[in-house]
């Protein structure tokens, strides 16, 4: 069985990099995709005892379909001189990493220009090595790299998903949402950094997959911290480290985590962390209203001025830039977050254009189309089941707080993207199994096209009437 399925994935693989290569009209793809098929999931086994063959299996399989599935973004940036990937982020990055004078820079002062400068020395190594093998370096090769990295954050996903559940039909319903997400597509297939943050972010959860799991029945603090706790907070601070490195705006994702697990772990049991939760939460959010205040106008100015170059007019479009982004700040944080996972708004713009980046955010809506009943459902089981797991809480709580926390900033879908493995996790507690799962599937999908017809309806009317 396992020389069956490694046989057909191994068909896949070269069937697409022999694709690849006769696009670029060179054989730099076939080597780096190799070294990337085979190295990093071994070099992973050596730092998480956790990985075993099922895990290596998982990811020769999504590695292979990425790949696949990469041809489309490379005749876009070949043939359709797509704009995202030639001459914005994309194009700059490539750019600047395979430049040969990249390493002469020193890296505080990379960072000061291009804030998020680890991922570009990811990329300049490979890049190197790419030198001194073939001569050259290809666009395609950055690109190998963000997949073989899409790959390992499905594998830690599954991973956890194979702990927590131990059930073919989750793990199949998981790999089906990985394989249809048009975020992944443009994660891995596109020379951009988020990649690198949403791997960053399912490390981070598997940690909390595993800590949740563990067996401690002294509901004490004290204990906490003497069981493991104090080397669970060094790590923390280790991976704050490296995400300023990779998004800065990001290193609160380790502390929020935390605080969160700290919370539903103690709060029943400790009055006195209860009220110290509730403070911190009051501050926060006052603080994320004062420095919104301030900063906010400005950051979105530069995220519209961004997409308004990357989109071709499409920007111009949307439903979402007429109703959301010039509004004031509490009605976008409560209707921010729908507007994010319901965008583009019409679903069709990306289909139009001559960028896969617009692409695969088309895609990327369309299925959240049809796991969005799934969302309700878990909401629903989230506000109303008080007998849910603390691992099912916290990936509810973590995917609503980064929502209202994208939503208040930047308002990029993009951004949000790197918490969408959490997303997909938390949609494995609906009960596939019940008789009662299709009549309510259905109920629930009814109501979301309703809402979807409505607002493209709305869209017409803004765009064509008045």
């Amino acid at each position: 069985m396992i020389r069956i399925f490694s046989l057909k994935y191994l068909f896949i693989y070269l069937f697409s990099v022999i694709i690849i290569c006769l696009l670029y009209n060179s054989i730099s793809p076939l080597f780096i995709s190799i070294l990337f098929l085979i190295f990093p999931i071994l070099i992973f086994r050596i730092f998480n005892s956790n990985l075993g063959l099922d895990d290596f299996l998982n990811y020769i399989k999504i590695y292979s379909l990425f790949i696949f599935i990469s041809v489309v973004p490379s005749i876009y940036y070949l043939f359709l001189n797509d704009p995202f990937q030639v001459s914005s982020d994309a194009g700059l990055f490539f750019n600047v990493t395979s430049n040969k004078d990249f390493f002469t820079y020193p890296i505080l002062e990379l960072q000061l220009f291009f804030e998020n400068v680890l991922p570009l020395y990811i990329w300049a190594i490979i890049y190197r090595l790419e030198l001194f093998l073939f001569g050259s370096n290809l666009y395609y090769t950055g690109i190998v790299v963000n997949i073989s990295l899409i790959s390992l954050s499905s594998v830690l996903l599954l991973n956890s998903a194979r702990v927590v559940f131990n059930n073919q039909l989750k793990n199949k319903i998981l790999t089906l949402l990985v394989l249809t997400s048009g975020t992944f597509y443009m994660f891995s297939s596109i020379h951009i950094r988020d990649v690198f943050a949403l791997f960053l972010c399912t490390l981070i959860f598997n940690t909390y997959t595993k800590k949740f799991l563990e067996k401690d029945n002294k509901k004490s603090i004290f204990f906490h911290f003497y069981n493991g706790g104090l080397i669970f907070i060094v790590l923390n601070l280790f991976f704050s480290f490296i995400l300023f490195f990779i998004r800065k705006e990001f290193i609160i994702v380790p502390f929020v985590m935390y605080f969160i697990y700290f919370y539903l772990k103690f709060w029943k049991s400790h009055l006195s962390f209860r009220l110290f939760a509730y403070l911190f939460i009051i501050i926060f959010v006052f603080l994320l209203i004062y420095l919104d205040i301030y900063n906010s106008a400005q950051i979105l100015l530069d995220e519209k001025l961004k997409y308004d170059e990357f989109s071709n007019d499409e920007a111009s479009d949307s439903l979402g830039n007429m109703l959301i982004i010039n509004q004031p700040i509490l009605i976008r944080m409560l209707i921010g977050p729908i507007y994010m996972f319901f965008f583009p708004i019409p679903f069709w713009t990306g289909f139009l254009s001559n960028s896969f980046y617009h692409f695969a955010k088309s895609i990327s809506v369309i299925q959240f189309y049809l796991i969005a009943p799934l969302v309700l459902i878990n909401f629903k089981k989230f506000f109303t089941n008080r007998s849910s797991t603390l691992l099912f809480k916290f990936s509810i709580i973590t995917i609503l707080f980064f929502s209202f926390f994208i939503s208040l900033t930047s308002l990029e879908t993009r951004h949000l993207g790197a918490f969408y493995p959490i997303l997909y996790f938390s949609l494995l507690y609906v009960d596939f199994e019940s008789s009662m799962f299709l009549n309510l599937y259905k109920k629930k999908l009814f109501l979301i096209l309703a809402f979807v017809i409505s607002i493209h309806f709305s869209w017409v009317l803004l765009k064509f009437v008045f």
